[in-house]
């Protein structure tokens, strides 16, 4: 407390004087000066605890970028072995492509190793349809599509390579094998690999001498296959039970758009099938029954058919079948239709 003098000379009596008060304003000054105070000592003693804990650890975070350089450096390897296993797998395929050129005949080899998207050869070898078989198979020439394999002494064993061949071949689009004498092992194992095979769009075996057996096989397929647009038959031994089978086997697919069976044996109890399949089938353009055992009966059908059919249906064939000039003509009414009779 302060001294006060109550008069000039400063030798009067002196009396003590009560404490000042402090102001509201000052008061809480001092209250805000003490928060601050506290916070500040606060946020150290945090601090200070944060530091504690980042000192502790701290030697852990040292361990870890060792820890990631141990994961890098394996990961590296496993990717360094997987690279040199890539490697060498492509080289053994590389060697055993080259193997299986080098015991071509040197005028297939020539064709072969020229081949783009086409091969197209005629009369070749059993030895040499085997070998190519393995170069098929392996997708060797990826840009490969077409397959023209023509030869009149077509072997059984070169026959089933081919069929072998096309169960893992993932680019040949068409498969033409007219005119050779397949028979019905190599037509169901054709058959067979069709239930596979995911690529092919065209299949041509007229004049392979296939019989009902190779037939119904082909039938069967074609309730599983999804991406066969075409497949000819024409001019082999097939009668009426291929016809019932493809009868059933076209109310499922929806992939077939051209059939040919001309040339066969097909009575009207096949015919009929195919003509009832007709009615409900939206995907069938082409159809060709020419120079078949079927007659009126089944003629008759196909025009119930056709009125039915929604006129998905281009072309129709029955020339030279047992049909007469009236029914002809009936089907010939069909204005969206080339009948040929």
């Amino acid at each position: 407390s302060s001294r006060v003098c109550l008069c000039a000379c400063g030798l009067c009596i002196v009396r003590r004087m009560p404490p000042k008060k402090a102001s509201s304003a000052a008061v809480a000054k001092a209250g805000k000066a003490a928060s601050a105070s506290k916070t500040a000592a606060a946020a150290a003693d945090a601090g200070g605890k944060r530091a504690a804990k980042e000192d502790m650890e701290e030697p852990a975070a040292k361990r870890k970028p060792k820890q990631d350089a141990k994961v890098t450096k394996a990961a590296a390897g496993a990717g360094g072995a997987a690279a040199a296993k890539r490697k060498k797998g492509n080289s053994d395929q590389d060697d055993s492509t080259a193997a299986v050129l080098s015991q071509l005949s040197p005028e297939v080899a020539e064709v072969w190793t020229a081949a783009k998207k086409d091969f197209d050869m005629e009369d070749v070898s059993k030895e040499d349809m085997i070998l190519l078989s393995k170069l098929i198979g392996a997708n060797v020439n990826k840009k490969l599509t077409t397959l023209f394999l023509y030869n009149d002494s077509f072997s059984r064993e070169a026959g089933l390579a081919v069929a072998e061949a096309m169960k893992t071949n993932t680019t040949v689009k068409v498969l033409n094998l007219c005119q050779s004498p397949i028979g019905d092992e190599v037509g169901v194992a054709l058959a067979e690999a069709l239930k596979i095979n995911t690529t092919l769009d065209s299949l041509l075996l007229d004049g392979n001498k296939l019989s009902d057996k190779a037939g119904v096989a082909f039938a069967e397929a074609l309730k599983t296959n999804s991406t066969l647009d075409e497949i000819d038959l024409g001019d082999n031994q097939l009668g009426d039970r291929t016809g019932q089978a493809l009868g059933e086997a076209l109310k499922t697919n929806n992939t077939l758009g051209r059939l040919s069976l001309a040339e066969n044996k097909i009575g009207d109890e096949g015919g009929l099938a195919l003509a009832e399949a007709l009615k409900t089938n939206r995907k069938l353009v082409f159809l060709e029954l020419d120079d078949n055992k079927v007659g009126n009966e089944t003629g008759m059908a196909m025009v119930a058919a056709l009125k039915a059919n929604k006129n998905t249906l281009d072309y129709l064939g029955m020339r030279n079948c047992g049909i007469s000039s009236k029914v002809e003509a009936l089907l010939c009414k069909n204005e969206y239709l080339t009948v040929r009779v």
